[in-house]
């Protein structure tokens, strides 16, 4: 930086936009703007890597590049400077240039050119924290220190083992030129050529698809929702795309070794072995659905003789999880060990991505990485015209638009079919809706009760057990279907059909993919169509294609939110902010509105179920399930934006009416947030907000085993979190009854907005002000069982709580440090005594 000012004024600048000081300690979300300031790093550490050598063990015999025979159990020593600074590689290897480092570069090579913290087993599992930490020391320092060098280039101290600079000095002045926040940060033009996002780099002149024996490749999918299979479908039509001859698409139980127990290799040893790639989600760290069978074949991997199961088969695995859980990942991580452990050989590094964040960008840049890192092991060559980021790689018809027949008025038998096509049956009626916080709230949390009479039971005694889920399959407002159909042109009360012969390479997420047979307009806006979320980067990769010959500007702005640009700078989140549904791109965009309805097919995602807490226990009510509905309703420049299955609840009449009717599905959450077997078991219930829903079950439940005369139940403890006693309280006449009635043995309530304040204020709070009660519950010496500890609400909050348990364990002896309190709490995580219900 010192010797390039020029740069180190662009990464000035980026610290001043992302509000970054050397006083307050920045946020994550701060250093994840430091975009330029990470390419700079890893230019630093391709200059100056910490080793200077890796060493390397041959697992099979192998001809490298340029026809070296190595055979097996062959130890090599790989000199990391003549990796960083192959001319054929970097264009002028000694010159400093972050530009290398923007996406569309750096997806040209070969992962095995920049390898700082080597790779493998054997990698730094800690390089990711490093340049985390690094990012964040030399915010602050820039900020503050100006770092001047003006000595001879750099040299390395012969006697250390790691590249330790030898009589480095450095002068360090005080900053007086960093400069204020900009909006625009001034890219100066690269040093090396940038191509466009679509090019695929060749990687060999001389090798084209076709002359390589390219394996087999079987694409599997875990999905509760349709996002593993869409992300699956997606890699399986780019492998077709690419010349991959041999490509299965299937769920993860469906997959033929399964069936057979084994992986057998080919037989003929000139044919390349399988490739297996697995997109899977996971939900409370659990398989999906249509992964439970995989799940058991890989509880194989116990038994020792299994360790040559695979042999011969090469895999790589991409997860779906949300943060917000502890369980983030569980599955997939399973899936990516034990496979190694069954003898498969990992190809490529696992990947994930954050369905609370950015998912489909996390799954676009994994998926770029994975295919130049699989076309360059084969050294490929393919058209410059496909990409290797999924999002823009929509130039089929079949995913540019549907096949759509429209139906005659005349056919009444197919118009009869399509008004009755909502998506289901419309199976649970609402008996109540009510609002639960007082005036002066400014809130509204509704008590929705619903008759579940009709809905499939998830136990042979009882519908539901507390603690379970409602899944709630949400339905947009009239006004809104009007509004979009309008806006595009669409005849609401016209029927159509989507021709199911040609749906190949369509995303399983999309509209044209779920709706099966004839079908109107209205209904297919009504109860299938997303149109509340934001615009997805595969929608506007779908509209971009869509537009190219109508609105090329458009386009090519649609293409640019796709992925980060040249440098690193990603459009799309300040996109969204502007643009939150499809109806404020309707009005922003007018050109969209050219778009045909088999392309609105096409684009637009189906919407997904929201799963609600059960609040009511099967005891008291057999036939109902109850929930505390928090709505949603966001004010952004004066404009209203609702939560979809929220307002869609808040708005619904309860009677016998037709709209007092909609869809539902019980869903459970035994194993993992379920009473304790034993009534005599103690329970601690804490929650903020709408998560008390499920300890009102639990609270009913124990109730009802009083009314039956059960005079040993265990104590009910309940910590509760909300703004004010007279506002937000909800269910709080109700709860005081049934403290008073001995059901609950202690209810301690934090009020966050109560004048004057408590010291108090959270939920945490009064749980540390309890500390030596809950310690004697859960830690019981008096031969009494163990109390269950149960916390719902948001991540945030459970993480406070999650903290609150680790200063209790340190308080109390039980561990010595954070490190050991984190243990002991994920002990009782496993043990089942520690259980969280959280969200977003």
């Amino acid at each position: 930086m010192s010797q390039n000012p020029d740069i180190e004024a662009r990464i000035l600048q980026e610290i001043s936009n992302a509000g970054i000081n050397h006083i307050d300690l920045p946020t994550t979300e701060q250093i994840s703007q430091l975009k330029y300031l990470h390419m700079c790093l890893k230019e630093t550490l391709r200059l100056h890597p910490p080793l200077r050598a890796l060493g390397k063990q041959c697992k099979k015999d192998c001809v490298v590049p340029g026809g070296y025979l190595i055979k097996k159990d062959t130890n090599v020593l790989v000199e990391v400077m003549s990796l960083h600074m192959n001319p054929a590689v970097y264009l002028d290897p000694r010159r400093f240039d972050p530009s290398r480092w923007v996406p569309e570069e750096e997806q040209k090579r070969s992962k095995a050119s920049w390898l700082p913290f080597s790779t493998g087993p054997r990698g730094c599992i800690g390089m990711a924290f490093a340049v985390q930490e690094a990012k964040t020391v030399l915010a602050m320092f820039l900020h503050r220190f100006k770092f001047v060098y003006d000595g001879p280039p750099v040299v390395y101290d012969p006697k250390q083992a790691t590249t330790k600079p030898l009589d480095f000095v450095v002068c360090i002045e005080t900053r007086t030129d960093f400069p204020k926040p900009s909006d625009i940060v001034k890219n100066p033009e690269p040093k090396i050529s940038i191509t466009s996002p679509k090019a695929i780099p060749e990687l060999s002149k001389d090798i084209k698809i076709g002359d390589v024996n390219l394996p087999p490749m079987t694409f599997l999918y875990g999905s509760q929702t349709g996002i593993s299979q869409d992300y699956a479908s997606t890699l399986s039509n780019q492998a077709r795309k690419f010349g991959f001859k041999n490509v299965k698409l299937t769920a993860m139980d469906k997959w033929e070794v399964l069936r057979s127990g084994t992986y057998e290799s080919p037989k003929d040893p000139k044919k390349a072995n399988e490739l297996a790639v697995i997109c899977t989600s996971t939900y409370n760290g659990l398989p999906p659905d249509n992964a439970e069978a995989f799940d058991q074949f890989l509880d194989k991997a116990d038994n020792p003789r299994n360790e040559k199961l695979l042999n011969g088969l090469q895999y790589a695995v991409f997860g779906i999880g949300n943060k917000n859980w502890r369980t983030y990942q569980h599955f997939p991580i399973k899936v990516n060990n034990l496979l190694d452990e069954l003898g498969a050989e990992r190809f490529f590094s696992l990947g994930e991505c954050n369905v609370d964040g950015d998912m489909d960008a996390e799954f676009n840049e994994w998926s770029a990485h994975f295919w130049s890192n699989l076309l360059a092991y084969y050294g490929l060559s393919v058209s410059k015209d496909i990409s290797v980021i999924p999002s823009t790689s929509v130039n089929s018809e079949s995913f540019i638009s549907a096949a759509v027949n429209h139906i005659s008025i005349s056919d009444s038998e197919k118009w009869s079919v399509a008004v009755s096509n909502r998506n289901g049956d419309h199976n649970s009626l609402l008996v109540k809706n009510s609002e639960l916080q007082n005036k002066g709230s400014g809130r509204s949390t509704r008590d929705i009760r619903i008759d579940i009479s009709r809905l499939d039971p998830l136990e042979a005694d009882s519908m539901y057990q507390p603690g379970d889920h409602l899944e709630i399959l949400p339905e947009n407002e009239s006004n809104v279907v009007e509004t979009v159909a309008l806006g595009f042109g669409m005849v609401l009360d016209s029927v159509f059909e989507i021709d199911q012969e040609k749906l190949d390479g369509m995303s399983p997420r999309s509209l044209a993919a779920i709706i099966k047979g004839p079908c109107t307009v209205r209904n297919a806006l009504t109860y299938y169509a997303d149109l509340l979320s934001p615009p997805s980067r595969r929608m506007l990769g779908c509209f971009s294609q869509q537009l190219q010959q109508i609105d090329q500007e458009t386009a090519k702005l649609f293409e640019g939110l796709i992925m980060p640009d040249s440098y690193g700078k990603d459009q799309y989140p300040e996109f969204i902010k502007k643009y939150r549904t499809l109806i404020d791109l309707q009005t922003g965009f007018p050109q969209v509105k050219q778009i045909e309805l088999g392309q609105f097919l096409a684009a637009v995602g189906v919407m997904q179920p929201r799963r609600y807490s059960i609040a009511s226990s099967p005891r008291m009510f057999p036939n109902e399930a109850h929930l505390a509905v928090g709505v949603v309703d966001d004010v952004v420049d004066g404009h209203h934006y609702p939560g979809l299955a929220s307002s869609f609840l808040a708005r619904q009449v309860a009677g016998l009416s037709e709209k007092a009717w909609f869809r539902a599905r019980l869903r459970s959450s035994k194993g993992i947030f379920e009473m304790p077997q034993d009534s005599k078991t103690p329970i601690i219930m804490i929650s903020a907000g709408t998560g008390i829903s499920p300890f009102r079950g639990f609270i009913q439940e124990r109730a009802y085993q009083h009314q039956q005369g059960d005079n040993s139940v265990g104590e009910c403890v309940v910590f509760f979190g909300c703004r004010h006693p007279d506002q937000d309280r909800i269910y709080g006449e109700e709860f005081d009854q049934y403290a008073k009635e001995g059901v609950i043995s202690s209810l301690n309530v934090a009020y966050s907005r109560q004048t004057p304040a408590s010291a108090r204020k959270y939920v945490q709070h009064q749980v540390l002000a309890n500390a030596s009660k809950i310690w004697q519950m859960i830690m019981p010496e008096d031969g009494k069982p163990p109390a269950v500890v149960y916390i719902c609400g948001s991540g945030a909050m459970s993480r406070d709580v999650r903290a609150t348990f680790h200063s209790m364990a340190i308080s109390y002896g039980q561990a010595k440090n954070q490190e050991e309190a984190q243990d002991f709490i994920k002990s009782l995580m496993e043990s089942k005594q520690y259980c969280e219900d959280v969200w977003g």
